[in-house]
């Protein structure tokens, strides 16, 4: 699977950028994070569906992004309950 996407990835840069190797590879490295954000956000989309449609209540929260991941999710959990007190 992953060669079959390499391989999809190189031709679209070949295809846009003819003939500089340097600008190929720094399109298909823009284009696989594209795709990357893409699929996060259609599999965040797909739970919230799935979660809707079986009755399951969901919560959401941001990780910080400093800390250990113990820490993280100490944060993570917090908020969710300060919220819930709300």
């Amino acid at each position: 699977m992953r060669e079959i996407i390499q391989s999809e990835v190189q031709a679209r840069a070949e295809q846009k950028i003819p003939g500089s190797i340097e600008a190929q590879q720094k399109y298909a490295k823009q284009y696989r994070v594209n795709v990357h954000r893409w699929s996060y956000s259609r599999l965040i989309e797909s739970i919230r569906a799935q979660a809707s449609r079986i009755g399951i209540a969901l919560e959401e929260g941001r990780q910080p992004f400093q800390g250990s991941s113990e820490e993280k999710a100490r944060e993570v959990a917090i908020a969710a309950y300060q919220a819930r007190k709300k």
